[in-house]
C-alpha cells in the first residue's frame, strides 16, 4: 500500500470530506482494474481529490469524481 504513494503517511489521511483513507481507495482500484495497477508499477500517487457530483443529493448514496495526480514517470 504505502509503495503507492510518494508520502507513506498521505496514504492514511481520509479523501477530502469523505469517511475513506486514499489507501483504502486506492487498493479497490487496484483490484478491480489492470491498468491501473500496471500504472501504479512505474509511478506513485502524489494527490488525490474527490468532487461531489451529485450535491449530496442521494437518498442513501453519494456519487463522487476521483481526480488523482502522480509524480512524473522516468517516461515524461
Amino acid at each position: 500500500m504505502s509503495s503507492y504513494f510518494c508520502s507513506e503517511a498521505y496514504g492514511h489521511e481520509k479523501l477530502e470530506d469523505t469517511v475513506f483513507e486514499n489507501a483504502f481507495i486506492v487498493d479497490k482500484l487496484v483490484d478491480s482494474d489492470p491498468q491501473f495497477k500496471e500504472l501504479l508499477a512505474q509511478t506513485k500517487i502524489k494527490q488525490m481529490t474527490a468532487e461531489d457530483i451529485c450535491g449530496s443529493n442521494g437518498f442513501t448514496s453519494q456519487v463522487f469524481r476521483l481526480s488523482i495526480v502522480f509524480e512524473k514517470t522516468k517516461n515524461d
